[in-house]
């Protein structure tokens, strides 16, 4: 689906405004945006299990990446720029600004000018290319150690030796622990179990009434 999308969007770019930037350049930026946006959903439905909830929090998110890059001085030093490019958008937008200013100035761009600049085409595609890594880890991870409908998550040092890991537990969640312990039942007394008398019947136990009729006591 990204590869598709992402062909479609690099002929349109060369066949309207980015007619001057490679087109294999324009679908490889493309392309590293698409898959880690992915990987960024990929995160979102570990954390929210109703997918309502993760349609809205994925556009806010986009919106909230990208706002850096454009809150910014254009004469930010290239270190706060490389800092802020953790986040995918800002890389992405990073890269189209500079096939704008190749565009706009009427010059070429091709695989040998991915490396000019300050902040340079390649560094906007390494950073995305890292942010797809990291987002993918991460979706991995949420999803071992999130609690979900179906299955029991992991503990958070999972990945971590035995001895490592912190098996303190919290007060209530003991208490929910001994709830949720089933009570075993009460064994049931055989036949056997009851005394005989010596005929081989259940013995009798008298009652308070039949115990006063034997000793000649009447009530009044």
């Amino acid at each position: 689906g990204n590869i598709v999308a992402c062909i479609v969007a690099a002929a349109a770019g060369v066949g309207t405004f980015f007619g001057d930037i490679d087109y294999t350049v324009l679908f490889v930026t493309h392309l590293c945006f698409a898959n880690t946006i992915s990987a960024m959903g990929f995160v979102l439905a570990a954390v929210f299990s109703r997918s309502r909830v993760a349609a809205l929090v994925g556009p806010l998110l986009l919106f909230v990446t990208t706002v850096p890059h454009y809150a910014i001085p254009q004469n930010t030093s290239v270190q706060i720029r490389y800092a802020i490019s953790v986040l995918p958008c800002t890389a992405y937008a990073q890269a189209i600004d500079q096939f704008t200013q190749y565009a706009t100035n009427g010059m070429r761009f091709s695989w040998s000018d991915v490396w000019d600049g300050d902040y340079s085409c390649a560094a906007a595609l390494l950073f995305m290319l890292g942010d797809f890594i990291f987002y993918m880890l991460l979706a991995l991870y949420l999803d071992l150690v999130v609690p979900g409908e179906h299955g029991r998550p992991r503990h958070p040092l999972f990945f971590l030796p035995a001895r490592w890991r912190c098996h303190t537990t919290s007060k209530s969640a003991l208490r929910r622990q001994r709830a949720a312990r089933p009570i075993p039942p009460l064994p049931l007394a055989e036949p056997h179990d009851v005394p005989r008398d010596p005929s081989g019947s259940f013995a009798y136990a008298p009652t308070c009434s039949s115990s006063r009729r034997q000793t000649g006591v009447v009530d009044a």
